[in-house]
């Protein structure tokens, strides 16, 4: 969106813990087509539960956004597997 990586240039990202990342983007029209590469761990399993009742349930809002209605409680479950 503000055209600093240009297509087919290679963009690396190196984490405290050393990982690595490489990122780059391909235009397939107008479309951008991103692409990522790297190796990550599962280090946490975790649930969410979001009240209905509780008026930052989504975090707070900036006075110009419009506020979301959380709906019913809900239970979001994360839970993944090595690929």
């Amino acid at each position: 969106a503000d055209a600093k990586l240009q297509p087919g240039e290679i963009w690396v990202q190196e984490s405290i813990t050393d990982s690595i990342f490489e990122g780059s983007i391909e235009l397939e029209g107008d479309q951008v087509v991103p692409t990522i590469a790297g190796h990550a761990w599962i280090t946490a399993d975790s649930t969410l539960l979001l009240d209905s009742q509780d008026p930052c349930c989504w975090g707070i809002e900036s006075a110009v956004s419009a506020p979301r209605d959380c709906g019913t409680t809900r239970k979001f479950q994360s839970s993944s597997t090595p690929r």
